[in-house]
């Protein structure tokens, strides 16, 4: 009940959080080694986990702020575990919860929930507890369902659970996590100006003594079909404009494959990427001359009977405009014009020598799929020992 008066995910939380977590653990572990163990002793840790999931629940609540879909999963599991509870006190006139596996997984799950949190997409980790949960809870009403006495210590459904199966299925879980684990730590930014901003620091700038972008600032953001195209400045180097296309992952959160600044001569700066509905080529510009009324975008190097892949005004003090092409153009030539149509691009050219410029990528995505592969391959090998060992040894 402490949980409620301190600070939620504070270092008091945590302190406080893993001491119930470990007197929890220890608790009927001490009880049966001292031979103390009783029924009563496991109907009051049953109702010591039902306290502290409501604690849980009541703190972390208004931080994870769970979609109206986890509402309706966190009610059914209740539910169901009311109408086992009911089961109970009709058959057998008495209060339990079942310490099956199925119910310990849910607690351990319950359990590093708040660890995690801080690093991993909180909405991944609450569908992984509300699957556990449901399959724990719809696992126990069964067995009282079909049951004819009340065996609190009972494991699972079936009471030939094999050692060497439970070891299988619990390396292969810890494989799938790991794998999980290492996608979420690629797929880690978060749709967030401060968490983009400082992505694009850490990217272009991985050594100390880079010169990069060291100061980003998020000029404008964009979403093009499966990607998150960002358009972003130095606050520190006059004239610095880039653009990044961020690609989404699995887990909601994104991760930064290339990026491109430099100088952008007039204040405002062409990029073109592609996405897996097409061609395309950004426009962004931020702080440019009044003069300046409209622009003509050319593919690369422009030639003089080179037509222009589309024409369009500028309006306002910033803009960032997508269109689509025909062909792919990594380096379009932008032209810019005055009111009276007037090609003012010579007029207005900024060198900016002194602006650090660089295209960054990498091709890590390979390898990542590579590293989760072989995670996954090796737990199903180890998985696959311990299961046919249970099987041998049963012929």
């Amino acid at each position: 009940m402490i949980l409620i008066f301190v600070e939620p995910l504070g270092a008091a939380f945590y302190a406080i959080y893993v001491i119930c977590g470990l007197s929890d653990i220890m608790d009927g572990f001490i009880a049966r080694k001292s031979g103390t163990a009783s029924s009563f002793g496991g109907k009051l840790d049953s109702i010591a986990d039902m306290v502290m999931v409501g604690v849980f629940f009541i703190v972390l609540y208004p931080i994870v702020n769970p979609p109206i879909k986890i509402v309706i999963w966190i009610i059914s599991i209740a539910t169901i575990r009311f109408i086992s509870m009911l089961i109970v006190l009709k058959k057998y006139k008495t209060f339990a919860i079942l310490h099956t596996y199925g119910n310990k997984a849910t607690g351990m799950i319950l359990f590093v929930f708040p660890i995690l949190l801080p690093y991993m997409n909180g909405l991944v980790l609450m569908y992984t507890i509300c699957v556990v949960a449901i399959l724990s809870a719809i696992e126990e009403l069964i067995i009282h369902v079909t049951s004819n006495q009340l065996q609190l210590n009972r494991k699972c459904i079936s009471y030939k659970i094999k050692k060497n199966r439970a070891i299988a299925s619990i390396v292969m879980l810890l494989a799938v996590f790991a794998a999980c684990w290492v996608y979420n730590d690629e797929y880690s930014i978060k749709d967030k100006d401060v968490s983009i901003e400082k992505a694009i620091m850490e990217f272009t700038t991985p050594f100390e003594n880079n010169r990069g972008v060291k100061n980003p600032i998020i000029i404008d953001r964009i979403q093009v079909d499966d990607k998150l195209l960002v358009f972003y400045g130095d606050r520190d180097v006059d004239g610095l404009f880039g653009f990044t296309p961020l690609h989404r992952g699995l887990n909601g959160k994104y991760q930064i494959r290339s990026t491109n600044y430099g100088g952008a001569n007039f204040y405002i700066m062409g990029y073109g990427f592609t996405t897996s509905k097409g061609n395309y080529i950004a426009v962004g510009g931020s702080g440019y001359s009044k003069r300046i009324s409209s622009y003509k975008g050319f593919p690369g190097f422009l030639t003089e009977d080179e037509a222009a892949l589309f024409n369009d005004n500028v309006d306002g003090n910033t803009f960032l405009n997508i269109y689509k092409v025909d062909r792919e153009s990594n380096f379009p030539t932008i032209k810019i014009y005055d009111a009276n149509g007037i090609d003012i691009s010579r007029a207005l050219w900024n060198d900016f020598n002194h602006v650090p410029r660089a295209g960054v990528g990498k091709a890590e995505l390979f390898m990542l799929n590579v590293f989760m592969f072989i995670i996954l391959s090796m737990g199903f090998i180890i998985s696959k020992y311990f299961w046919e060992k249970e099987r041998q040894k049963g012929e």
